[in-house]
């Protein structure tokens, strides 16, 4: 092999070959004479495995996973070579591999990240604490039996309204659902020891009556007391509490227009048609005040 200068920069130059028609691999060979080395800065990568005992020739291609092998015969074509300029080794394999580049291995480009953040806020002590509140939940009973109280509630005082104080008294308009929909134990103990007077008075009335000042039902109650409506006073002045009583006890006559709670579970048989859901509100009607007074509050 010729000497090269210690100052001079060897650059080596490598051909490759892409094949796109299989049919065209046996012609490959007739190429090989077209890339001699001319120069020093020019050579032909041998590819050695000096593992293999037996000598094969090679190209293989692989196509979607499957090799195809073509035998060619490199010594002709090296014997041409300048051996002046390249130092030519025999080895007992002498191979080509081309991969075909699958799309799988191409990087895409990132548009965006999604960060996951973890959720905040206390941790359940068990799993019970997971499972998803239906309608038979107590929870959920407790909402619909106040909807249901505040609906029977507000028609009767309206009935008495109309019926003998129509034009001097405006009627009520249903609270805003917060009242209800509220099971926390702080509040329904308050709301338990309130007047229906203080109830109606400090509480918006429900938002759907968009034409109505939210302090609608103080302006009337407040016309009721300056004119000594006796009859509707007497159920202002009531608590939530011993309003409930009276709900709760069909054989209760103090107030004729009052629909009771056996009214109320006489609509829902009609309605659920489950004798089992029917039961336990009834069941938690009648415990109602003990949901909230036997259970500890939240510091």
């Amino acid at each position: 092999m010729s000497q090269v200068n210690k100052d001079a920069c060897q650059v080596n130059n490598y051909f490759y070959f892409v094949i796109n028609d299989e049919s065209k691999i046996s012609d490959l060979k007739r190429y090989f004479p077209l890339f001699q080395p001319f120069t020093e800065n020019h050579s032909i990568k041998i590819f050695s495995n000096l593992t293999t005992i037996k000598k094969v020739n090679k190209v293989i291609i692989k196509e979607n996973d499957e090799e195809i092998s073509h035998s060619l015969n490199f010594e002709t074509n090296v014997e041409k070579c300048d051996k002046n300029s390249v130092e030519l080794k025999t080895k007992e394999m002498t191979s080509i591999e081309i991969p075909k580049i699958e799309k799988k291995f191409l990087v895409k480009k990132r548009y965006f990240n999604v960060d996951s953040k973890k959720k905040t806020g206390r941790k359940p002590k068990n799993p019970v604490s997971n499972v998803e509140h239906t309608k038979y939940s107590d929870d959920n009973i407790l909402r619909k039996i106040k909807v249901k109280f505040f609906h029977k509630l507000v028609k009767c005082i309206n009935n008495k309204i109309t019926s003998k104080y129509n034009g001097i008294i405006k009627i009520l308009k249903p609270l805003k659902g917060e009242i209800s929909q509220d099971n926390t134990i702080n509040f329904n103990r308050q709301l338990m020891d309130s007047k229906l007077k203080d109830i109606f008075s400090n509480n918006e009335i429900n938002g759907k009556f968009k034409l109505y000042e939210k302090d609608y039902n103080k302006n009337v109650i407040d016309e009721i007391y300056q004119n000594n409506i006796q009859e509707l006073i007497n159920i202002f002045e009531l608590t939530f509490l011993e309003a409930f009583n009276i709900f709760r006890d069909k054989n209760e006559t103090k107030f004729s227009d009052f629909a009771k709670l056996n009214t109320v579970v006489d609509e829902l048989k009609l309605k659920e048609n489950d004798n089992n859901y029917v039961d336990k509100f009834q069941n938690v009607a009648m415990n109602f005040e003990n949901y909230y007074l036997q259970k500890k509050a939240r510091k």
